[in-house]
């Protein structure tokens, strides 16, 4: 009761509820003093509580009882300071804003709000660090030129160095003024960039090995007296080794002489086997024929004509002699077709190009105006070739004539017998197949541009044509004339020697049927020949200008 009373007069006296402390019931004498009373203890509580006190703080408040007697039932005001006498109790905690005697030491009982935050509380991160600045899009400016073309860049002629920047100055780095390039004309006269530092030099070869000091030694004594020296006795050379051979070249065994009782000679080698037996040597080239004709060929390089003049009528020849040649060389006849000459065939096969690349001698003839028709031109009255019927050498006026340029030509240019060649275009290729059929001991290969094996009537009897690449796809594509008369413009023969054709058509010539070329690589295969064709799909009644060159990789690898 009185503690009860001295709280309401304490209360009013104007004293701060932060410097009351809280009152605890006495803890002796439950029943002496009398148990306190709850309502006052709890006003007494709320009361004395700071408005900033965490409720939630664990640190206990200020006792303000002290013992003053026997009865210890005299509590202390509020406002009475402990005297600096006065020792606090042990149990006692301190409040971090109460006043502490300068002789009561604080730091073991007292936990301060300051120190609970500095534990609780984690140090922010440092922050990141600011991303590196974008390359400069300018710097793969090679030169002034290149760099004052690109947006927006310019040159910096005391760096030699491309930045972005303005009319003005760069954005990056410092150049102003005249040394600052913002466009091409601009760079006119100025110095050329510094050349690059020149390659570092290559270094040094490695040192030679160090010589065999046993190769002083000359003879196999005086070899095998040295210490770790041995002579070869299939080298006669000394070198460093050990009894069983050298160790800087290849010898051992009884070719290993280790000891002056060793320097006998090896037993000899076994003798090389006997060289292959020489080729037999090429056939004689055939006789000189015994054609009658008069005319010569001049001795000199270029294109130039000439005539002959066989079975009573001259013939006009037009030759293409190439300054570079072999001593021997080869001769190739190329054949014209129907109202042509000579000149046409020269120019539209390619013979030139032949001639000239090869060192090919090549001789170009001109037909004859013919009033009697055969099965390639039924009406006559045209310039072409004489075929069939008259296959007589020594009547065929053509065939005299073909005979009469080998012997001269062998005469006057040296070509070689064993590579004389037959090419010709349309009827021209009929021709060619023609003179290499009957004259197949002097010709070694032919070549037939739109020509090839007639079998029809007349040439113009089947107009087949079709789309693919080989003779068989045309086959399987069906429609062939497929005529089964006699071959034209010979029959071919069996046997040897024997025909090597190159042979080159159209697929859709409107004049010569494919169907003539594939019928002659049909019968050339079946009488044991070799043939190799090469078709053109949806070409024409044309001569490439490739032609001579083409063949010619075919007709060189064959020799007569």
């Amino acid at each position: 009761m009185v503690v009860a009373l001295f709280l309401a007069a304490v209360v009013p006296g104007g004293c701060s509820s932060e410097a009351m402390l809280p009152l605890e019931p006495l803890s002796d004498g439950g029943e002496e003093t009398g148990a306190p009373f709850p309502d006052v203890q709890d006003a007494a509580q709320d009361s004395a509580t700071p408005p900033d006190r965490d409720p939630g703080d664990a640190s206990p408040p200020l006792d303000t009882m002290a013992e003053t007697g026997p009865g210890a039932d005299t509590a202390l005001p509020p406002d009475t300071s402990t005297p600096p006498d006065t020792a606090v109790p042990p149990d006692t905690a301190v409040r971090p804003d109460s006043t502490v005697p300068r002789d009561t030491t604080a730091s073991d009982t007292v936990t301060t709000r300051a120190d609970t935050s500095v534990r609780d509380t984690a140090p922010p991160p440092p922050p990141p660090p600011p991303p590196p600045p974008p390359p400069d899009p300018c710097s793969v400016g090679r030169d002034c030129v290149d760099c004052a073309l690109r947006t927006p860049c310019g040159w910096c002629t005391n760096t030699n160095r491309c930045y972005s920047g303005t009319e003005t100055a760069p954005t990056s780095g410092a150049c102003s003024g005249a040394r600052w390039v913002w466009h091409t004309e601009m760079c006119a006269g100025l110095p050329p960039p510094p050349p690059p530092p020149p390659p570092p030099p290559p270094p040094p070869p490695p040192p030679p090995p160090p010589p065999d000091p046993c190769a002083t030694s000359t003879t196999c004594a005086t070899c095998a007296a040295r210490a770790s020296c041995g002579w070869c006795l299939t080298t006669n050379r000394c070198s460093t080794g050990t009894s069983s051979g050298s160790t800087t070249a290849s010898c051992s065994g009884v070719n290993w002489a280790w000891t002056s009782s060793q320097c006998a000679s090896p037993p000899p080698p076994p003798p090389p086997p006997p060289p292959p037996p020489p080729p037999p040597p090429p056939p004689p080239p055939p006789p000189d024929d015994p054609v009658s004709y008069s005319g010569s060929f001049p001795s000199r390089t270029g294109e130039f004509s000439a005539s002959l003049t066989v079975l009573g009528e001259r013939r006009s020849v037009l030759l293409r002699v190439p300054a570079t040649r072999p001593t021997n060389p080869a001769l190739v006849l190329a054949f014209h077709g129907t109202n042509g000459d000579g000149s046409v065939i020269m120019s539209e096969s390619g013979a030139r190009t032949l001639a000239d690349r090869n060192g090919v001698i090549v001789i170009a003839p001109s037909s004859r105006y013919l009033s009697r028709g055969d099965f390639d031109h039924p009406a006559g009255g045209e310039t072409f070739w004489e075929t069939a019927p008259n296959l007589d050498l020594n009547r065929n006026q053509d065939l005299v004539l073909v005979r009469a340029i080998l012997v001269e030509a062998r005469r006057v240019y040296n070509i070689d017998p064993t590579r004389v060649y037959a090419i010709g275009h349309s009827n021209g290729g009929f021709f060619a197949l023609f003179v290499a059929e009957l004259l197949r001991e002097r010709v070694a290969a032919f070549a037939t541009s739109s020509g090839g094996l007639v079998r029809c009537a007349t040439t113009q009897s089947c107009h087949f044509s079709g789309r693919s690449s080989t003779c068989a796809g045309l086959r399987a594509e069906g429609g062939m004339c497929n005529c089964t008369g006699p071959e034209l413009p010979a029959p071919v023969p069996s046997g040897s020697p024997t025909l090597a054709g190159y042979l080159a058509h159209g697929t859709n010539d409107p004049l010569v049927t494919v169907e003539y070329t594939c019928t002659l690589e049909e019968r050339l295969r079946a009488q044991g020949h070799e043939a190799l064709v090469r078709l053109r799909p949806g070409d024409g009644h044309v001569v490439p200008s490739t032609f001579a060159t083409d063949a010619w990789s075919f007709l060189s690898t064959h020799r007569r």
